[in-house]
């Protein structure tokens, strides 16, 4: 049996269908968001809310499972809850692992972020997966949660658990446009006139899910990748989801002054609000950053898979937002 967790999210939802659709048994584990009616639908998989801070809950997840994909996280750049998503990335891991182990799972893969690579970038570098984590003014606290989630797993890794470890980038796709990466959507479809001078990486969500199936299935063991189809511009990509809407696109650039003047109005709003900010001070940094990543570590290892284009996957998703638009 396979189990994920993390499996009601937008990668684990993508990842569950993925699963069921080859045929895998999967228990799919969930706990604040329940999973739709369409995954719940799904063939061969069983949902179960558990509490991965719970050791009990997860022994009881975790019995009878061969082989885990972990992606339960705390994804989220809002200075209020730091606490709370350095606490639940890395206790939630370490339980995980800890049973893993103790259940001898053949095999764990786990989703990290390029956010607990290098905190900065180095002028004319590309960072790869040698890179060393260092706490700068560019680190986030979901970087730093995602690096030390990362430290549980190699500890489980010395201590005899098989696993991977995948480092994806901004990952976009079709799904909840209200959360994630996708909420981005909003963001370009209200017309929103500024734009950065940052760059990182992009990758369709299908493709970090086929890429985590075609790692546990293969023989690597004890590796962590990058995945991303494309280092591309923060105006690039806002570029081409305006096209996709049929929306005007950022013309105006802002200096680093005018995001973080940005970052305190979208703070002060989410206190009235009660909804996590769409700009902070953490994401007005990383959205100036230059950061190119090299991905070629991947493609040795999978010699015969291909990235989807960004310009497919941002087709796919203005097609999928628009049609949710005129329900």
């Amino acid at each position: 049996m396979i189990l994920v967790t993390g499996a009601s999210g937008f990668l684990g939802s993508h990842l569950v269908k993925t699963l069921s659709e080859k045929g895998f048994i999967v228990r799919a584990l969930y706990h604040h968001t329940p999973p739709s009616p369409a995954l719940i639908a799904l063939p061969n998989v069983t949902w179960m809310c558990a509490d991965l801070l719970d050791i009990y809950d997860v022994t009881a997840a975790m019995d009878g499972v061969s082989h885990v994909y972990h992606a339960a996280a705390i994804v989220s750049y809002d200075a209020r809850r730091k606490e709370e998503i350095l606490h639940f990335n890395i206790q939630s891991t370490a339980h995980v692992v800890d049973e893993a182990v103790r259940q001898q799972v053949k095999k764990l893969v786990f989703v990290s972020s390029i956010a607990a690579l290098r905190g900065s970038a180095i002028a004319g570098k590309a960072i790869d997966e040698t890179e060393a984590w260092e706490e700068s003014t560019f680190s986030s606290t979901y970087g730093k949660s995602k690096y030390y989630a990362e430290m549980e797993v190699w500890r489980g890794s010395a201590e005899g658990l098989p696993i991977v470890v995948v480092n994806p980038g901004v990952i976009l796709g079709a799904g909840n446009f209200d959360k994630g990466s996708s909420k981005l959507m909003h963001h370009v479809a209200s017309e929103f006139p500024f734009y950065t001078q940052g760059v990182t990486l992009w990758v369709d969500v299908q493709d970090v899910v086929d890429i985590m199936l075609l790692l546990m299935e293969s023989t690597i063991e004890q590796e962590r990748f990058i995945v991303g189809s494309m280092n591309s511009s923060f105006l690039e990509v806002f570029t081409k989801m305006a096209k996709g809407l049929g929306k005007k696109p950022p013309y105006i650039k802002a200096s680093s002054f005018v995001s973080a003047i940005a970052a305190r109005l979208f703070t002060w709003q989410s206190r009235l609000t009660g909804k996590e900010p769409m700009i902070t001070k953490e994401t007005a940094k990383s959205a100036q950053t230059v950061s190119v990543y090299a991905t070629d570590k991947l493609l040795k290892a999978l010699p015969g898979f291909q990235y989807r284009s960004l310009d497919s996957t941002i087709k796919n998703m203005a097609t999928a937002y628009l049609a949710l638009k005129k329900v």
